[in-house]
């Protein structure tokens, strides 16, 4: 019997250049085997492909950028569509 396929959830969102990232997708299918991603991220982020994880601090400001994510069993592959940007967060202001 082959295993259910994947279901992958990625939830999309902004990074701040220089704040540490981690994410791990949810699965609501079947066990994954294999994952992949293309483009690959900008320097500083990390992809795992074991795992899934996005994780590392982005070092430079990305303007939105649309990756694909495959994650894989034996029954099938699935593709994410997954939206990132990281920009610079807000100044912070002291006064004195």
């Amino acid at each position: 019997m082959l295993p259910r396929p994947p279901k992958i959830i990625y939830p999309h969102g902004s990074l701040e250049v220089g704040a540490a990232f981690s994410l791990d997708p949810r699965n609501e299918g079947g066990t994954v085997v294999s994952w992949d991603i293309t483009p690959a991220l900008p320097t500083g982020l990390r992809f795992d492909s074991a795992t899934g994880r996005i994780s590392g601090t982005p070092e430079a400001q990305l303007e939105p950028t649309q990756f694909t994510i495959t994650a894989a069993n034996a029954n099938c592959a699935q593709e994410v569509k997954w939206e990132l940007c990281a920009t610079f967060g807000l100044p912070q202001l002291s006064y004195t």
